[in-house]
């Protein structure tokens, strides 16, 4: 969780810092160099937008996962943009792949779920 809040901060940081740069640049120019620099900061936030959506969408795949006694989430790694996720990692058997499978398919905002890189390793080494 402490990756995923630093991503967000990240992301907001960038996106304050896009805000500044545009009204920072809007004094003292032509209408048509304003509507450029605010059709780029409307894009920048959009972008932004969609960055916190996928990291929260992400977030509630970790949480779902890491709430089953099943499933060792600790050995995965949950990406989410647009709502497909993305899980990579180990899992100790081909049930509980199957297992995260199917809690990250039923969360809430999630249309697809990529998990080809979820490898099945008969041991874990340990952290």
């Amino acid at each position: 969780m402490a990756a995923l809040w630093q991503y967000h901060k990240e992301a907001m940081r960038n996106f304050g810092l896009t805000a500044l740069l545009a009204a920072t640049v809007m004094v003292g120019c032509s209408q048509q160099d304003t509507d450029k620099v605010s059709a780029d900061a409307k894009s920048a936030a959009q972008s932004a937008g969609q960055t916190i959506s996928g990291v929260a969408l992400a977030g509630k795949v970790e949480t779902a996962l890491r709430l089953r006694k099943d499933i060792d989430a600790s050995t995965l790694h949950v990406e989410a943009k647009d709502g497909v996720v993305t899980i990579t990692g180990t899992v100790k058997s081909l049930a509980e792949k199957k297992a995260v499978n199917e809690v990250a398919s039923s969360t809430t905002g999630v249309d697809k779920v990529i998990d080809t890189d979820v490898k099945f390793v008969t041991s874990v080494p340990p952290k």
